[in-house]
């Protein structure tokens, strides 16, 4: 009779969870929790004054706003520093064609920001409900009869390495069946995460190699030709080749950061694809505590662009 009403139990919490948006991360955020994270935001900036985690934000983010801030001037710049300078570049045509491609290279950042940005707090959003709905489903799992008969025997649930068999599906078939269903649910939805996660990655790379393969040796060649005027025109130059460098290796360190993110996610993924009906219950739930702790690391990398 304990049995049955633990099943039931059980059932009741999993089909509460798979109707429940706290593992549906491909939907749109409410306002209600919009709200709870924004006021989440504002506690914590009050409460850390000025937290290290903005500073190491703004050293990647400040240097990057720099040099768009520099590229979208050098046009009307140079143009009027060359002018005034006396000095005629033999194709003036370069100067003219680096200024376009810096402005339209430039105008990608707040489109790429916004999107890494809503992103990360989507991210966000979905590791701390993953998490908390992979704890309750480990929760119940320790509680359910076979594991709480294994524990009796040997005074804890680590007894992995005892020769102890628990079923997953043999002895708990309805909740094994629902928990297929549930892995599906998070399953499909990691994989949406991945994909939207991989294009945002994909977006920061490709900016970043527009500035080290192009647009900083461009600079670079018109530094060079004309270094030895000292005019108004290689003040100019200078100053925007040195938030070229800036901005190149601050989109490194938010290339990796974003690497980083991926491959968690990748991890959990393969964590998940692992599980099977022939698994045991202990080995089903070590599995599945990899697959959040995935989640958790992700949800520690989101942490520190909550403070942009």
């Amino acid at each position: 009779m304990k049995k049955n009403l633990f099943v039931r139990f059980f059932l009741i919490l999993l089909i509460a969870l798979l109707n429940t948006n706290a593992v549906l991360g491909a939907e749109k955020i409410d306002p209600s929790i919009s709200k709870d994270w924004t006021e989440a935001q504002v506690n914590i900036r009050s409460l850390s004054g000025h937290s290290p985690l903005a500073v190491a934000q703004a050293d990647i983010i400040n240097p990057i706003k720099l040099y768009v801030q520099s590229a979208l001037k050098f046009g009307n710049q140079s143009a009027s520093a060359y002018s005034i300078s006396g000095y005629h570049l033999q194709d003036r045509s370069y100067l003219v064609n680096l200024s376009r491609s810096l402005e339209a290279n430039a105008r990608k950042w707040d489109a790429i920001a916004d999107n890494f940005k809503q992103k990360n707090t989507d991210l966000y959003t979905y590791a701390s409900k993953l998490i908390l709905t992979g704890n309750d489903i480990i929760q119940a799992i320790d509680k359910m009869p076979p594991i709480e008969l294994a524990t009796q025997k040997v005074g804890d649930t680590n007894f992995q390495n005892w020769s102890i068999n628990i079923p997953f599906k043999k002895d708990n078939g309805e909740i094994a069946y629902q928990l297929k269903d549930l892995l599906g649910i998070i399953k499909r939805n990691i994989e949406t995460e991945k994909q939207e996660t991989a294009k945002v990655k994909t977006e920061i790379s490709n900016f970043r190699k527009e500035i080290a393969t192009q647009l900083e040796p461009d600079v670079n060649r018109l530094e060079n030709i004309i270094k030895r005027e000292g005019s108004l025109l290689l003040q100019i130059v200078q100053n925007l080749h040195r938030h070229l460098i800036d901005a190149e290796r601050a989109t490194g360190q938010l290339d990796f950061t974003w690497q980083a993110i991926n491959s968690n996610i990748e991890a959990s993924l393969e964590e998940i694809n692992s599980i099977n009906d022939s698994m045991s219950l202990l080995v089903f739930k070590a599995v599945f505590e990899r697959a959040i702790n995935s989640w958790v690391t992700v949800k520690n990398y989101c942490h520190y662009s909550l403070f942009f």
